[in-house]
């Protein structure tokens, strides 16, 4: 019934705010080189960074060498610095300390080594 659905529909609102938060917890990890703008609804959020690398190689190193799956902010419009949109509404709570630990620690470990600096982009 309708009352149902509400219910059902509340209590996954309360679950992608709750897994949000973690996301943000996680993410506090790297603000030295990522900066993520509120997200007040959604569930993703547009991770702008600090790198020195063309956003699609980050996103196949992340795939290939950190088992991380984003898409670049080009796919979306945002062609003007490296950024990534990540996506959380289907991940289960409980996964997520695992999949922010290896989006924390893949970003941190391509920031150690290409560095910080003007984002390089296709064509320019």
């Amino acid at each position: 019934t309708q009352v149902r659905t509400m219910v059902r529909l509340s209590q996954k609102l309360a679950e992608i705010a709750g897994t949000r938060r973690l996301v943000y917890e996680g993410l506090e990890a790297i603000t030295d080189f990522c900066r993520t703008p509120p997200a007040m609804g959604a569930f993703y959020l547009l991770l702008q960074l600090d790198l020195a690398i063309e956003p699609m190689e980050l996103v196949r190193r992340l795939v290939c060498e950190h088992r991380v799956a984003a898409i670049p902010g080009s796919a979306f419009g945002v062609d003007d610095n490296c950024s990534l949109r990540i996506a959380f509404g289907a991940i289960r709570r409980d996964d997520v300390a695992e999949a922010m630990g290896r989006l924390v620690r893949g970003l941190r470990s391509i920031h150690d080594e290409v560095g910080s600096g003007p984002t390089l982009l296709p064509g320019r």
